[in-house]
């Protein structure tokens, strides 16, 4: 089994969603941080790169929604700069 290699295009600076299996429908809230205001541009790159499902947990702007981070970056700066993971 290989690694996946994806571009990362229209991302939001300083967003990760990560790819997961699985999401149980119960374990949404506690993995997605659906009031963030990525959320929408996260989701859409998961479908496009065809995941199955994703999490925030791993994002920096998910602990910027939990209050545990201040965030310095807006969403009108745009989408991010493309950047290829080999």
């Amino acid at each position: 089994m290989g690694a996946e290699v994806i571009d990362l295009v229209h991302l939001p600076t300083g967003t990760r969603p990560t790819p997961i299996a699985y999401l149980e429908y119960e374990d949404v809230d506690r993995c997605r941080e659906m009031d963030c205001v990525y959320y929408n541009q996260c989701l859409s790159f998961s479908a496009r790169v065809r995941w199955r499902s994703f999490h925030c947990r791993q994002c920096p702007q998910y602990k910027v929604m939990r209050g545990e981070l201040v965030h310095k970056g807006s969403p009108e700066q745009g989408p991010a700069q493309v950047i290829k993971l080999r």
